[in-house]
């Protein structure tokens, strides 16, 4: 079994069918039946920041668990992780805790954010651009 590592847009993209890459995470997810799917902490925070405000926070955690999305905590060994690649890259905190995720994980990462994958790419991470195909 495979892992991959979503990130926050890959997410809000999968539950907002309004969303331009929505059929295409669509289609990622349920192609990842054998893989096992991550999230950073802080990618699960910031997903969580508008069903927050809307009074469907309940829910959405609810869904997010039954989908089988594994949330991975920041631990120390982590942090550390986080830190080398977000001074490699200058990427901002968010992008650099998923990238350093899938790093950690040896997992592909699955993104929207171009400059995302291009980083990702330079530290020979496996990964996915929705848009790109």
């Amino acid at each position: 079994m495979g892992r991959i590592v979503f990130d926050a847009n890959v997410v809000i993209a999968l539950f907002d069918s309004k969303n331009i890459h929505h059929e295409e995470a669509v289609r990622i997810y349920l192609a990842s039946t054998s893989s096992s799917i991550h999230l950073s902490a802080l990618t699960y925070a910031e997903i969580l920041t508008h069903p927050a405000g809307s009074n469907k926070l309940g829910d959405f955690v609810s869904n997010l668990a039954s989908g089988g999305f594994e949330v991975e905590q920041i631990s120390q060994e982590l942090s550390i992780e986080i830190a080398k690649v977000r001074h490699t890259t200058r990427l901002k905190m968010p992008d650099a805790c998923v990238l350093a995720l899938a790093k950690s994980l040896d997992s592909e990462l699955i993104t929207a954010d171009r400059q995302l994958a291009e980083k990702a790419k330079q530290l020979k991470v496996k990964t996915r651009l929705l848009g790109s195909s």
